[in-house]
């Protein structure tokens, strides 16, 4: 298959897989600033933690936690995961670092000073879901996405079930939910195949707007894959976006209108 074929197929499976908006309004972002990332991570993770970014990547054999200097990029500490393991959302709980993996129905919960693996958890029955793909903590609990259209929340002590919203745009489901960020008391989430991140209100599953991360593309080198990683500064109010293997972690600060809110 010569080139031009495959680009033109794998542009067109990337549209298939894009959510079909209903009306929520589109918020183009654009990046205040940048620092460098490892264009080999995987991106699946993301969040920000007594100042530093806390970055989990997947891949069977390449898995990892991380720990980066938000100003240089710089990774200050890793530790990879068991090969078997695959991993996904990762989020601060209480005295540890919650890390999702994929398919294995596994929680691996991490020293937040070393990133050294305390212990694996099960997934709770109650969440019936075999597949681990977002995680982020909030006021409410710890959200969990597996994927589809639903977005868990659970008590971050025991992991039981607290409540599940169904997330709409109108009335058309927002399917692939992934990577997930609490801010202003909205939960952020990249679209799996998507340059968007769907703006929900959590008590509703309504999509209130669309924030549309394409015009970073122009910045990233040719390998960059899906958008996947969203972490906000609640002191600054800027939000860091970046994806599996991109080469660029950007800053942005005007990325939410207040009638959004």
């Amino acid at each position: 298959m010569n080139a031009t074929r495959l680009t033109i197929l794998f542009a067109l499976a990337w549209l298939a897989a894009a959510p079909v908006l209903a009306g929520a309004p589109v918020r183009p972002c654009r990046a205040k600033a940048s620092i460098p990332h490892d264009p080999l991570a995987a991106t699946q993770g993301l969040f920000l933690d007594n100042g530093l970014l806390y970055e989990s990547t997947g891949g069977y054999g390449t898995s990892s936690l991380r720990a980066l200097d938000p100003e240089t990029g710089r990774v200050l500490k890793s530790v990879r995961l068991r090969d078997r393991l695959y991993g996904e959302g990762a989020a601060r709980v209480g005295r540890g670092i919650l890390q999702l993996t994929w398919l294995s129905g596994k929680l691996v919960l991490h020293d937040p000073k070393t990133l050294d693996t305390l212990r694996e958890i099960p997934f709770p029955e109650s969440w019936a879901m075999a597949e681990g793909w977002g995680l982020c903590a909030s006021p409410l609990g710890l959200i969990v996405s597996h994927g589809g259209d639903r977005l868990l929340i659970a008590d971050p002590e025991t992991l039981s079930p607290v409540k599940s919203v169904l997330v709409r745009d109108g009335d058309r489901p927002v399917r692939n939910l992934n990577e997930l960020e609490w801010a202003r008391g909205l939960v952020l989430c990249n679209v799996w195949k998507s340059d968007l991140v769907a703006v929900v209100d959590p008590g509703t599953g309504q999509v209130s707007a669309w924030l549309d991360l394409a015009g970073l593309r122009s910045e990233l080198n040719a390998s960059a894959g899906d958008a996947n990683g969203l972490a906000y500064d609640q002191t600054s109010g800027e939000l860091f976006v970046t994806g599996k293997h991109w080469d660029k972690i950007f800053k942005i600060d005007e990325w939410l209108g207040p009638e959004d809110q």
